[in-house]
């Protein structure tokens, strides 16, 4: 905390009393990352292909995208030694994250945009393909670059999940 109030210029009571701990402002990063991360709820009526991009903020500049995947991969790299941590960035990341994408496909399945059996099973799917594609560094991805991965993860998901453009059929 002695550190966090150096940084912002603040003294360490005026940063207890905005955060009443370090759980507190921790959480308070994780949100704030989060939203960052992902542009959830998405109330738009675009396209899937149109709205994934949008909500996994695929256009954020490729500088801007290694600082935020440095940050998620220290928060996960020191929530091993620290249980608190682990517990504060499941509670205010990955689960607010696949809440909201979930109830976001549900959207898009009432609709009749979407045909997916279980919202919850394909927003926990879409997750692992699109932060594999934005955060994979692995020699299998050699050659591809990042946008590529992340369009091809849109394009499997949008197929798999039924997309039907509006009074359409299943497009395959």
């Amino acid at each position: 905390m002695d550190g966090v109030a150096r940084r912002a210029r603040l003294s360490k009571k005026t940063l207890y009393e905005i955060f009443a701990s370090k759980a507190q402002l921790m959480a308070a990063l994780v949100e704030e990352h989060r939203r960052s991360v992902l542009a959830l709820p998405h109330a738009g009526d675009d396209p899937p292909d149109v709205a994934i991009r949008r909500i996994f903020r695929v256009d954020t500049p490729e500088a801007e995208a290694l600082q935020r995947d440095g940050l998620i991969r220290l928060i996960v790299a020191e929530s091993g030694a620290f249980p608190e941590l682990r517990d504060i960035l499941l509670a205010h990341g990955p689960r607010v994250a696949h809440a909201d994408l979930a109830a976001w496909i549900a959207l898009q399945v009432e609709r009749g945009v979407l045909d997916v059996a279980d919202p919850s099973l394909a927003a926990g799917v879409l997750l692992d393909m699109m932060f594999g594609a934005m955060m994979q560094r692995a020699p299998h991805g050699e050659g591809l670059g990042r946008a590529a991965r992340i369009e091809a993860a849109i394009a499997i998901f949008v197929r798999g999940a039924g997309y039907r453009p509006a009074g359409g059929a299943q497009r395959r």
